[in-house]
């Protein structure tokens, strides 16, 4: 954020001058179907799905994970990380 009271995108002005993520916002995301991601323990997968929606405007991401499992995340607790450089889109 500038001095000058300018947020960037995908962020709102607060009180204060404080910049705040706007849920949802395609910029804050980073997040696409097919990106490759690993879960906290290590496991990875693949994004499914993105709903900016889901949660009350938190967003959500569905992921298959290489053991098979398929698990809902919200987007906002930061459960995920994307491996760089890989993707299952076709």
């Amino acid at each position: 954020m500038s001095k000058y009271g300018k947020c960037d995108e995908g962020f709102r002005i607060l009180e204060d001058f404080v910049c705040q993520a706007i849920p949802g916002s395609p910029k804050i995301i980073g997040f696409k179907v097919g990106d490759r991601v690993r879960d906290r323990s290590g496991s990875m997968g693949t994004v499914l799905e993105v709903d900016t929606k889901a949660n009350h405007g938190l967003g959500q991401l569905r992921v298959r994970f290489d053991d098979g499992r398929e698990q809902a995340v919200a987007l906002e607790t930061g459960a995920l990380e994307k491996v760089e450089g890989t993707t299952d889109a076709g």
